[in-house]
């Protein structure tokens, strides 16, 4: 599989053509090189495939729905409705960035999907707001992700006709997602009555949309070595600042030179926040790439384990981002916030979950430094101990900073051979 994927690095549009579309029309030919249509192709030995200008507003288009989650009330209810909606948001996203990155294309017929998947995701981010089994909650939300997802396999099924030596590893994505559609189809039919059935449903659609590529992982080509770092590193940075400008739009407009003083403290307090993690994302060197990754199975589960643990790391930093709206509760400059018991414990916890999963990061990269895993780790317990104790939202924030700071010294004072491959670009 491997061998027959590397005849296809470098084809030319004319050959592929010729040999894969039955469409051999003049208009046809006439519209492929006006742009209409252009080949799709493996773009792994595309050395200037990065992120492109359209993928970038289409992350954007994600903290709208991430703005609204985090507006869901710190409940039981209210955090499960958040995880579950998150699970389907990061899961649409990822499934794009996978595809784009082994074959985007800039023709017509991408431009489309591309508008198709924003639209997509504008769709979710009115429904997310509603109780789960609202006419209009439930419903809307999977209705608008089932779509994009259906648009992502009429996406392989244009790399199937283009590209005949990667059909084995195309038509299994198309087989899952498929399945996916359909179990998402199926439990829209039957909502919003919330019902067993409902929930095996959506349980189906999950387990096919996040199991495909898993099983899928045999003949899985690498992942792009500038493209996917890009992408998977510039998400995480826009979850970081969704996190301050949630912060900052609890503050009231400053109204005197007292008031003001006090906004830019706690504006800098949640500066330093968002920037510290983000200086300590940047030290992950990327995942496995090229050689490495096809040098066995075990190498590209290691891969794609890393990959896809960004997916709790995002839903954590999305919890994060909710409990710092809670966090000037104790402060009479919050006149538009809510006060939530245990706001300042729930920020430990979750700091110290995002501590950890940053820790496990580092194992899985492609340069394993387990000396930061070590420091990660320890302070992630450090947080987590400390958040037994009863604690108000500013207190906790300071005890964060302190762990988030003295990591980021340790980070820039330790010696580190430079990294051979071409790690997270914030």
């Amino acid at each position: 599989m491997a061998e027959e994927l590397k005849e296809e690095l470098l084809p030319t549009a004319s050959r592929e053509a010729r040999r894969c579309w039955p469409c051999e029309a003049s208009a046809w030919r006439i519209a492929a090189g006006s742009g209409l249509h252009v080949v799709p192709r493996l773009r792994l030995a595309d050395f200037q495939h990065s992120a492109t200008t359209k993928e970038r507003f289409f992350d954007l288009m994600f903290m709208l729905v991430i703005g609204n989650l985090t507006k869901l009330p710190l409940t039981a209810a209210g955090l499960a409705q958040m995880c579950f909606y998150f699970s389907l948001l990061w899961n649409l996203w990822v499934g794009v960035a996978f595809f784009n990155t082994r074959f985007d294309t800039d023709d017509v017929i991408a431009r489309c999907f591309a508008f198709l998947d924003m639209l997509g995701v504008i769709g979710m981010a009115a429904g997310v707001q509603l109780p789960i089994w609202s006419p209009s909650g439930f419903c809307r939300v999977v209705g608008f992700y089932a779509l994009v997802r259906l648009g992502l396999v009429l996406k392989y099924v244009r790399v199937w006709l283009a590209l005949p030596s990667t059909r084995q590893l195309s038509s299994g994505f198309i087989r899952g997602f498929s399945l996916g559609v359909l179990s998402w189809a199926a439990a829209i039919a039957i909502a919003p009555t919330p019902t067993a059935l409902v929930w095996t449903f959506a349980a189906f659609g999950l387990a096919f949309d996040y199991g495909t590529p898993f099983a899928l992982l045999r003949g899985m080509v690498a992942v792009h070595k500038i493209h996917m770092p890009q992408r998977f590193s510039g998400f995480v940075a826009l979850m970081f600042i969704g996190v301050l400008f949630n912060f900052m739009q609890t503050l009231p407009t400053p109204t005197s030179a007292e008031t003001m003083t006090r906004y830019l403290l706690h504006a800098s307090v949640m500066v330093n926040f968002a920037f510290f993690y983000v200086l300590l994302y940047s030290k992950l060197t990327g995942p496995l790439v090229e050689h490495e990754f096809a040098a066995s199975t075990m190498n590209k589960l290691r891969t794609y384990l890393y990959l896809y643990l960004h997916m709790p790391l995002k839903l954590t930093i999305t919890l994060a981002s909710a409990a710092v709206r809670h966090t000037l509760c104790e402060l009479p400059t919050a006149a538009n916030a809510e006060c939530v018991d245990g706001v300042g414990r729930l920020l430990c916890l979750l700091c110290g979950a995002i501590l950890l999963q940053l820790g496990a990061l580092h194992l899985l990269e492609a340069e394993r430094n387990t000396r930061r895993c070590a420091i990660r780790v320890a302070c992630a317990v450090k947080l987590l101990v400390v958040a037994v104790f009863p604690l108000d939202g500013i207190t906790a924030l300071v005890i964060i900073l302190a762990a988030l700071g003295g990591q980021v010294i340790f980070d820039y004072f330790q010696w580190s051979a430079p990294p051979t491959t071409a790690g997270p670009i914030v």
